[in-house]
């Protein structure tokens, strides 16, 4: 090769080992926009040409949607200019709004947003939603039923049929009766009767077979017509083939009263029912001869084809050990989360976090943003204070402060007044008359950055704490408790100090009417709580096959609303009471959003 090319091939070498930069103009790709932190994503969006832009940033926001990256849509949304797209682009814009707005917590400025489109399927999806998350059950089972009839895709509309039927089936007993009382629209009727008769805990004279007949003959036509072979299979379901039920309670040593308060419930239980009435035998846990273990085997083996207890935790904690449990089990205890329970055992109890997270979910419904929780120092106190402040702060409030008290202590005006930032106050008075040299006259104020306090107390602590919050400039606060605060009988002279307290309990305590129906002997009137544990525990042995068929069902119980999670422990959903003139009385459902925040943040 000439020596004079030589300058020319290393100079190409060289070249081509080095980067070469883009044009100034060059539009970044695709890729490299997604890849970007949403706020970058955005500004590289402004260096594609202008008759390019609305596209892709229009795009851009249907990615971050379909990502559900709904912080950054409603970040971006108000800066883009619609003016480019088409009619069809522009419908697609305003469904992405209206889901931003919705997962914001602004549930009615998302159904203004869908207002203006028409009543396509992702529209009447997204609406149905909507009305879930406001808790209007009645408007979201309209628009699913209305999707359900719908021409079009079969599968389609036999899964908004049943997404449908099991927001129909949680619904309580007594809404469902309110709804079909009221209504006017034949249709709406038919379909509220047909999801009570569907029902386990409704009263039966006779079988729910013949009451299907009946309701077809009055309902002939009926747009459910289409989906009753499906529906026959629920209705098999309330009358299970359950012969033999064992319950494994302490009937004699230290917890013989709550384990006959649980029999005595469960016998309840069994005289409610109005189908065949399984053989019952009790297995004594608190007899020390045998081990809560012994007697479960001892149970299968006598034929038992479901299983209620043991009531001791440490109890089903040594009995899943073992292995596999072969027959379903209701326990009344819980393992800890940790453990890893048996496809066949269901959990249930009395478990104080559910009603600390509800407590939580009240507060939130209604408004308030930021509490102080104020618990006993211990384990107890410290679960509760932290399913509260977990689920309050999963909804978007804060905790603010968290007070832990002694339980045997008299008189808490310390930690009420640090808690409250009382003392604060006071050490700068004290230093401001240093400074002065005089007397300084000035109110104390209490911290102002908080909407609410979270109580869990005894009754005999609650009684002290409502009159010292109110001493001590809180009386404008609202209180929120759970049933812990109230002795499950009325005592109006002693219970006058919590005057507006609002606190959750299971129904047998709060209804006088379904309290007469479990006896009042004198376990029962000691131990309430306990006997509808052990009445709820059979409805639950009754109906369990129903519940795992219809995950989203519930039973009205007298403990709560019963529903089945995924991980088979039950959920009580818990009524609620005001305390008015000593005496709990029952308190209305919150309105959504309806108090505003009162609070302002402190530096």
């Amino acid at each position: 090769m000439s020596s004079r090319f030589l300058p020319i091939l290393l100079a190409a070498v060289w070249l081509a080992g080095c980067p070469v930069a883009p044009p100034p103009d060059e539009a970044p790709s695709w890729g490299e926009v997604l890849a970007l932190p949403p706020d970058q994503a955005w500004e590289r969006t402004r260096e594609w040409p202008e008759e390019e832009r609305a596209l892709k940033q229009f795009e851009l926001l249907r990615q971050w949607a379909d990502l559900e990256r709904w912080i950054a849509v409603s970040a971006w949304l108000p800066e883009f200019d619609a003016s480019a797209l088409d009619p069809a682009q522009r419908g697609q814009l305003r469904l992405i709004q209206a889901q931003a707005l919705l997962h914001g917590g602004e549930e009615l400025a998302a159904l203004t947003a869908l207002s203006t489109l028409p009543d396509n399927d992702p529209v009447l999806k997204l609406r149905a939603r909507i009305y879930d998350q406001l808790g209007d059950p009645e408007n979201a089972l309209r628009v699913r039923l209305g999707l359900a009839a719908r021409p079009g895709d079969a599968g389609e509309r036999d899964a908004q049929h049943r997404q449908a039927w099991g927001k129909l089936l949680a619904m309580s007993r007594t809404n469902l009766q309110a709804w079909r009382d009221r209504t006017g629209d034949a249709t709406w009727q038919g379909w509220l009767e047909l999801a009570l008769l569907a029902r386990p805990d409704a009263p039966r004279s006779i079988s729910p077979k013949t009451k299907l007949e009946e309701w077809k003959q009055r309902h002939e036509g009926h747009p459910a017509f289409r989906w009753l072979p499906a529906l026959a299979a629920a209705f098999e379901r309330l009358e299970p083939d359950l012969r033999k039920l064992a319950a494994l309670i302490p009937v004699s040593g230290d917890f013989a009263p709550i384990g006959r308060a649980i029999r005595a419930g469960i016998e309840t239980g069994m005289r409610q029912h109005s189908g065949n009435v399984p053989e019952l035998r009790i297995y004594d846990t608190g007899d020390p001869s045998q081990t809560p273990t012994d007697l479960y085997r001892q149970a299968v083996a006598d034929g038992a084809q479901r299983i209620i207890g043991p009531f001791d935790k440490d109890a089903v904690t040594r009995l899943v050990r073992t292995g596999e449990l072969p027959v379903d089990t209701i326990s009344l205890n819980y393992l800890d989360t940790y453990s890893k329970a048996p496809g066949t055992l269901y959990q249930f109890g009395l478990l104080p976090e559910d009603e600390a997270a509800q407590a939580a979910e009240r507060a939130l419904a209604e408004g308030r943003r930021a509490a102080v929780v104020f618990a006993p120092a211990g384990t107890w106190g410290q679960r509760l204070d932290r399913a509260f402040t977990e689920r309050f702060e999963a909804g978007g409030g804060t905790v603010r402060g968290h007070g832990f008290y002694f339980a045997n202590a008299s008189d808490h005006a310390a930690k009420i007044k640090d808690i409250l930032k009382l003392s604060e106050g006071e050490i700068r008075r004290q230093k401001l008359e240093e400074v002065l040299g005089r007397e300084v006259i000035s109110r104390p104020t209490r911290r102002q950055d908080i909407d609410m306090v979270f109580l869990a107390s005894s009754p005999h602590n609650a009684r002290l704490f409502k009159p010292q919050l109110d001493f001590y400039y809180a009386g404008d606060l609202p209180l929120y408790a759970t049933s812990h605060i109230y002795t499950g009988t009325p005592s109006p002279l002693q219970d006058q100090d919590l005057e507006g307290t609002l606190f959750c309990d299971i129904p047998l305590v709060l209804d006088d009417q379904l309290r007469a129906k479990l006896g009042q002997t004198l376990d029962v009137r000691r131990l309430p709580r306990f006997a509808a544990l052990g009445a709820d525990a059979y409805l639950l042995a009754m109906n369990l096959d129903y519940l795992k068929a219809y995950p989203e069902a519930a039973l009205d119980g007298w403990t709560g609303g019963l529903s089945l999670r995924g991980d088979r422990r039950v959920f009580r959903a818990l009524d609620w009471a005001r305390f008015t003139g000593g005496r709990p009385l029952p308190a209305p459902e919150p309105e959504r959003g309806a108090v505003a925040p009162r609070y302002r943040t402190q530096d």
